[in-house]
């Protein structure tokens, strides 16, 4: 009787362990958000990179830094509104852009987080934009 109330334990806990990451799946609006954050990151280093401490401390640099984040910013979103696709595994999810025919994963999704490619991968495509 004891092994039976362990296992039902173990699988009410498995099932209930399911439900949650079913519910708490990032849908493709969390995606976005998370990667536009990482991209305005990358954009903000890719910046203080170009500049010495000096030049990066004064309030030209700020406003800079400032307009090109908003520039930035709304080159990622349509950007990602186009480009990027998420796919919803019940429960997690994956996000991927679509670039020259090729697929390449740039986040993934579980519990209500989302987690990104580093901003050091996206440096590289900064200087495109």
């Amino acid at each position: 009787m004891q092994k039976l109330a362990i296992k039902l334990t173990v699988v009410i806990v498995a099932v209930g362990a399911l439900i949650l990451l079913a519910l708490t799946c990032p849908d493709k609006d969390a995606h976005k958000e998370a990667m536009k954050t990482t991209i305005n990151k990358a954009f903000e280093g890719k910046m203080a990179e170009s500049f010495t401490k000096d030049e990066s401390s004064n309030s030209i640099f700020q406003g800079i830094t400032m307009l090109g984040s908003m520039l930035v910013n709304n080159i990622a979103d349509s950007m990602l509104d186009t480009k990027m696709e998420v796919k919803n595994y019940v429960f997690f999810s994956i996000g991927a852009i679509n670039h020259d025919g090729e697929s390449h994963t740039i986040s993934f999704g579980i519990l209500n987080n989302v987690y990104t490619c580093s901003e050091e991968d996206l440096k590289p495509f900064i200087d495109k934009l």
